[in-house]
């Protein structure tokens, strides 16, 4: 499958694509199914646009295989790092929000 958006507005575009991908992945799961986004499609639009009637004012937001997993494969077992919370978002206490300093 592929994940198109309108070009504008894109920003909000792109958090409903998020939201919708997110939904279609854990459906997909509760189905019995795997999925694979795949953001490398981005680089890829010119190519996919030769073979896919992709709207002119869209853009591709990602790709998003589709099937059943091979749990045999040895890349199955790979796992990718992951970054820790603490790099990239801030949690504020209450007391804090209330007696800014």
């Amino acid at each position: 499958m592929i994940l198109t958006v309108s070009r504008l507005p894109l920003q909000g575009a792109l958090v409903d694509a998020g939201l919708f991908l997110q939904g279609l992945m854990l459906a997909a799961r509760g189905a019995g199914l795997h999925t694979c986004a795949q953001s490398s499609l981005i680089d890829y639009h010119p190519i996919l646009r030769r073979h896919v009637p992709v709207p002119a004012d869209h853009v591709i937001v990602c790709g998003i295989a589709l099937g059943h997993a091979d749990e045999t494969h040895r890349l199955s077992e790979h796992r990718t790092t992951r970054e820790p919370v603490s790099s990239f978002a801030t949690f504020h206490d209450d007391v804090a929000c209330r007696n800014p300093a």
